[in-house]
């Protein structure tokens, strides 16, 4: 299913960017 990748996808980047954040 194309919209649970997405939503895969989507997840995995919001985190990173919280992490990234987070960070500094």
């Amino acid at each position: 299913m194309a919209l649970l990748r997405l939503l895969g996808a989507l997840t995995l980047l919001s985190n990173f960017l919280w992490l990234l954040c987070w960070q500094t």
